[in-house]
């Protein structure tokens, strides 16, 4: 590939990472600026513990109202700007996942792959 075309391809690439970023960024002050209520802990929940590699994707599925109901306006609020704090210190980008790892059977040790 001629430099200045793969050149072009990195600088969209990164153009729409950063687009993408900022977007994300806008959507989280957006939901700060406004009330909390549970749907916005639940999701905000989900989305740290897929970032960590939970397995289920259901985990805390339907957690919402009994958010709503067990936490007052101002708690959801500290609460959520908690797991927001947390979400903008984790890395951007790929993400390793141990899930996509196949499970060691029992009394397997782990083997190195052969380079040749």
């Amino acid at each position: 590939m001629h430099p200045r075309k793969e050149f072009q391809n990195i600088k969209e690439r990164e153009l729409k990472n950063i687009n993408d970023r900022l977007l994300s960024l806008w959507s989280r002050e957006s939901r700060l600026s406004g009330p909390i209520d549970g749907m916005d802990i639940e999701l905000k929940l989900r989305d740290l513990a897929e970032h960590a590699g939970a397995r289920d994707r259901n985990i805390l599925y339907g957690i919402a109202s009994l958010v709503t109901a067990d936490f007052g306006p101002k708690q959801r609020k500290i609460l959520f700007e908690w797991l927001n704090e947390i979400e903008e210190s984790t890395p951007w980008g790929p993400r390793k996942r141990w899930r996509h790892f196949p499970p060691l059977q029992i009394g397997e040790a782990p083997q190195a792959e052969e380079t040749t």
